[in-house]
Parts: C-alpha cells; sequence; structure tokens
C-alpha cells in the first residue's frame, strides 16, 4: 500500500474532525497503512482553510456534519473544498441517507466512525488507488477515466462495470436487463460480483457505494 504516491510526488493528507481521539486513531492507522503518505489533522476546517484554498492539499478525510456545513456555504460563497482532489467523509453511523449527502456534497466515499478497520481501509483504497495512476503535474486529470479503468480498479468485467453504471442510477435489475439485453437472472450473477468488489452488504449499501463512480462512466 505504500506505492500510493501521484507520480514521484508524496500525497498530502488531511484530517479534519473534531473527535480527537478518533482523528488521532484515523492518523495513526493511515500512517501505518500508507507509510509514504504526509498527513495532517486538525479539529475544525476554520484552522485549516488556508491550506485548502491553496489547494496545498490531495485528500481529505473529513466529518460530515462540517462537510454539510461547507457544502450549504458554498451555496451562497466559494467553497473551498472544491479545491481538494479526493473528499472522504467521516460519518457517525452507517446511515445510506446521510451517506447519500455526503456524495452529493463532494465526498468520493464515505465510511462511518463505527466500521471495522478493514472496511475502513476498502473505503479509503477506492479513492486512493486512483493516485497511482494521475500524473503528478495534473493530480485531478483522470476524473472521467472511463469504464476501463474503473474495471482495473474494481476488478470488474465490462459487463459488470456496465452494472455498476446502471446499479448507481438506482435501477431495478428488470430495468438493467432490458438496458443491457441480458436476463435477470445473469444481472443477478453480476450484481453478486460487484457487491463484493464494492464492499456492501445490501442493495441500498451497494447504490451509495457506487454513486462516486457513476459521473465516470459513459452512457451505454
Amino acid at each position: 500500500m505504500d506505492s500510493f504516491t501521484a507520480g514521484d510526488r508524496q500525497i498530502r493528507v488531511l484530517i479534519v474532525d473534531g473527535q480527537p481521539l478518533f482523528r488521532l486513531g484515523l492518523l495513526n492507522f493511515l500512517e501505518s497503512a500508507y507509510p509514504h503518505w504526509d498527513i495532517a489533522e486538525s479539529d475544525s476546517l476554520q484552522n485549516s482553510r488556508g491550506l485548502l484554498w491553496e489547494g496545498a492539499m490531495d485528500l481529505l478525510f473529513i466529518d460530515s456534519y462540517l462537510l454539510g456545513q461547507e457544502a450549504l456555504q458554498g451555496r451562497t460563497s466559494p467553497n473551498c473544498l472544491s479545491l481538494v482532489s479526493r473528499i472522504v467523509a467521516i460519518t457517525p453511523t452507517n446511515d445510506p441517507i446521510v451517506t447519500t449527502g455526503c456524495l452529493g456534497a463532494g465526498a468520493r466515499v464515505a465510511f462511518a466512525r463505527t466500521d471495522q478497520p478493514s472496511r475502513i481501509l476498502a473505503a479509503v483504497d477506492i479513492v486512493a488507488a486512483r493516485f497511482d495512476r494521475e500524473p503528478a503535474s495534473n493530480a485531478s486529470a483522470n476524473l472521467t477515466s472511463g469504464p476501463a479503468a474503473e474495471a482495473e480498479i474494481l476488478n470488474l468485467s465490462a459487463r459488470q462495470v456496465d452494472v455498476l453504471r446502471l446499479l448507481a442510477t438506482g435501477q431495478s435489475n428488470k430495468v438493467i436487463a432490458r438496458d443491457l439485453g441480458l436476463s435477470v437472472s445473469t444481472v443477478k450473477v453480476h450484481l453478486n460480483t460487484v457487491f463484493r468488489a464494492l464492499g456492501a452488504r445490501n442493495r441500498v449499501e451497494a447504490v451509495v457505494r457506487a454513486r462516486p463512480y457513476q459521473d465516470r462512466m459513459p452512457a451505454g
């Protein structure tokens, strides 16, 4: 895992969370999993706003409440979070509604404070894997990388990526089967593979976890 760098440049990471014990635990956890990351931490956005405005951070871990406040403020004034390449939201619990709100506010993925370390690591890996594919001169160049890159990252076939694309829009198995010219039973087989790739336990969770990929997949 220590190979995740943007070209030859060290990945710059910021953790913003108001709970000091969780923040310290996450810092130590990430330092262990990604020793080549340059990780800083803060208890508020106010103390780190300058770094964000300078575009000095590649990856931001932020409490979902703070993310929501910043997103609401961004409706009427410039939002410093728009300058961060990747955002990971930290939610209180695995609430699909809160998670969906985080994704709508700009997060690429979210995990809950109550999640097991393996689940947190799986969520972080979804974001971290992209840095290894991005040139140091343009860390956001591959935001529209397309289904081939997504298939490689999640170890999915091209057809399974098609299923993932439609799943992310909330389509039923019947609609997915119709749009892709497949039988419903075949769609179910592909969905089981997609669920495992996303680390999802049910359809609602899979839809939420699939949404960060939605804008990088062209219409079928």
